[in-house]
């Protein structure tokens, strides 16, 4: 298929035609789940049986003993800090490029962020980089899964195990990912999970802490406990939540085959370098990612997301990252490159896209390859 046909933000013709699917979708086990919950008078109950199956449900999903339902993943990274006890002043690391929540976390605790780099291939916090990175005053490692890569939970909680750390392993974005056919989740000390509008599993808002360690889930509940829960998922919510458990399976083999096939689909456009990832491993596409190839100047990104969006493609920019924080707010304990390159060239597709038909990723793959197409010949952006 050509791919020089006009811009559609030039008055061309858009790429995808095709609707696009809306998230979270009208599912008919979720409607049927929460009017059970309306007909049986429960909705309004601060905890009951349907709390108490998703808190269940989400424990076995990491294969942890225990799992806390709570209002946020936001929320959920912070009470997991609280959990482990941190004093003033000690260190928490994680990646310089990551969600920003959990920056904002280890400072609510009293904690200091300590910085180190991410892979180049991904978006993750680099294995070999942690060890190094430590000080008398660590005490714990936040280690996220993004953008459809999977952080090397093994090796990283080796290091923190030879240490006597402790590993927070956020999941927010992977709900349903394997790693060699373990679960991820299961790999930290504490598991969190977030239920928010947009991501694989929804209740509007929402998270869960997962855990084996009956003292840090203790502490947890009694930070919590102001004579309610203070930061709770209510009974209409964890409604929502349970019976896309139960579809998660298989939507999460179809995310991970689409994916597969776009990337198969854009494999020979050079301006995008996708992401490694392993045959033993299953993600789960919160998001899929791309870096902007290093020929290409960072400074085009913006153009080219205007552009893209244009023809219909629901692709926007990453994080931030932390590079450029300030040495009164953290300690860099490494280079990170890696991270601030993520930063100023990640491209992110939103999942919905992963749920249609070969033909809208057809769709999506020409006009990715139109936009650039027509950047190389000069027509976009504008000079």
């Amino acid at each position: 298929m050509p791919h020089d046909e006009p811009l559609a933000i030039l008055g061309g013709q858009p790429a995808v035609t095709l609707a696009a699917a809306k998230w979270p979708g009208t599912s008919a086990s979720v409607q049927r789940s929460i009017l059970q919950l309306l007909e049986q008078g429960e909705w309004g109950s601060y905890t009951g049986a349907v709390s108490d199956e998703l808190a269940s449900k989400m424990a076995a999903l990491s294969s942890h003993s225990q799992a806390i339902l709570v209002s946020s993943g936001t929320i959920a990274v912070e009470l997991a800090l609280r959990g482990l006890l941190l004093n003033p002043g000690e260190e928490v690391i994680l990646a310089g490029y990551d969600f920003p929540g959990n920056f904002r976390a280890i400072e609510a605790v009293g904690a200091v962020p300590v910085l180190v780099d991410t892979i180049r291939s991904g978006w993750t916090l680099d294995p070999q980089l942690v060890a190094s990175a430590g000080s008398e005053k660590t005490r714990a490692v936040i280690a996220s899964h993004l953008h459809g890569t999977l952080a090397d939970m093994r090796t990283i909680r080796s290091v923190c195990d030879a240490h006597q750390w402790h590993l927070v392993e956020d999941c927010c974005q992977v709900p349903g990912a394997t790693m060699a056919g373990q679960p991820v989740g299961k790999f930290g000390h504490v598991s969190v999970w977030s239920f928010g509008g947009s991501k694989l599993l929804s209740a509007g808002r929402g998270g869960a802490i997962a855990s084996s360690s009956e003292e840090i889930l203790a502490r947890i509940r009694t930070f919590s406990y102001r004579g309610n829960e203070a930061f709770p998922l209510s009974q209409l919510q964890a409604a929502a939540v349970l019976p896309q458990l139960d579809e998660l399976p298989a939507l999460t083999q179809k995310r991970h085959a689409s994916a597969t096939y776009l990337l198969s689909l854009l494999a020979d456009e050079p301006a995008l370098v996708a992401p490694q990832v392993s045959d033993l491993d299953v993600p789960a596409y919160y998001k899929l990612a791309w870096h902007l190839a290093d020929e290409w100047p960072a400074e085009m990104r913006p153009a080219i997301i205007r552009a893209l969006q244009a023809e219909g493609i629901a692709i926007d920019e990453g994080f931030r990252g932390f590079a450029k924080r300030s040495s009164r707010r953290c300690r860099v304990a490494t280079s990170v490159a890696s991270a601030a390159r993520s930063a100023d060239r990640t491209l992110v597709l939103h999942h919905p896209a992963l749920l249609q038909s070969h033909n809208f990723l057809e769709q999506i793959a020409h006009g990715i390859k139109k936009v650039f197409c027509a950047m190389r010949r000069g027509d976009w952006p504008p000079r």
